[in-house]
């Protein structure tokens, strides 16, 4: 096959397949668990969130399907403690739909400000001031930690909060 000459083809039938998701799949965004946990649940729900996913991996622990995602996110020891770079945060606007790098003093404001007032979304992304784990059933402060990442943007996005 030579897809040089079948990508106008493959663009057409992608467009085509979009076009009836949009107008007949049934799917929205989720909005089930508000605005400050629904985002975050797409990505560590135990079941799928069926109205906004099309295709999913499951994890199970009574069928021994599992990933190792969650130790890679959370340990200071195994993979390559990813961290996302303060570009990629900044992308993230305000609350009120504003650039956050319309704020003059966006390139020297401290995390800990930098964080607050923006689209809800980036509170479960990563690691906020106020983000906390479960340990034994209580919850407890967990902060980005810089043994764990390089840039203080600590993913959570498809972490549990469970610390077991």
């Amino acid at each position: 096959m030579n897809l040089g000459n079948s990508s106008a083809g493959l663009l057409n039938q992608a467009a085509v397949a979009a076009k009836k998701v949009i107008d007949e799949g049934g799917y929205k965004l989720y909005d089930g668990a508000g605005i400050d946990r629904s985002y975050r649940q797409v990505f560590i729900n135990p079941a799928p969130i069926g109205t906004e996913i099309m295709l999913s991996a499951v994890c199970d622990l009574a069928l021994n399907n599992l990933n190792d995602g969650n130790w890679y996110w959370t340990s200071g020891t195994y993979g390559d403690k990813a961290s996302f770079i303060r570009t990629f945060i900044n992308t993230y606007l305000k609350i009120d739909g504003t650039p956050f790098t319309n704020d003059p003093a966006y390139k020297t404001t401290l995390f800990k400000d930098e964080v607050k007032g923006r689209d809800k979304r980036l509170q479960q992304t990563i690691r906020t001031g106020d983000y906390k784990r479960i340990n034994s059933g209580v919850l407890v402060p967990a902060p980005p930690l810089f043994s764990y990442t390089y840039t203080g943007y600590m993913p959570i996005k498809w972490a549990l909060d469970d610390m077991y």
